[in-house]
């Protein structure tokens, strides 16, 4: 049962955006809310590869953990969390349109 679907298009090739979402590094460079990321296992985006990352939710800072359950370089993956005890997955899908990708994301 899908929860959420969102769209959202980049002036960038298939690529260069699937690398940027999946380069875990420098995702805290990338995103405001993330304040720090620890690699638990994996050295690259992967089925398997687990993290952590320290956010700043609902006005205070939390650890999530993640974990990558699906990859197909360049085309998507799914990665699952679980939240006060509620297991969230969330699909990221990557689509060559006019002028560059449009990226979906979709939350179960």
């Amino acid at each position: 049962m899908e929860i959420l679907k969102a769209h959202q298009r980049y002036k960038a090739r298939i690529a260069g955006t699937f690398e940027v979402f999946t380069d875990l590094r420098k995702a805290g460079e990338r995103m405001k809310s993330i304040k720090q990321i620890e690699l638990i296992s994996g050295t690259a985006f992967a089925i398997g590869t687990r993290w952590k990352e320290l956010r700043r939710c609902a006005w205070r800072d939390a650890w999530m953990e993640f974990v990558v359950m699906e990859f197909s370089s360049g085309k998507s993956f799914t990665m699952n969390s679980e939240i006060v005890h509620v297991l969230w997955a969330r699909q990221f899908e990557f689509m060559s349109v006019s002028g560059g990708t449009e990226v979906s994301v979709t939350m179960k």
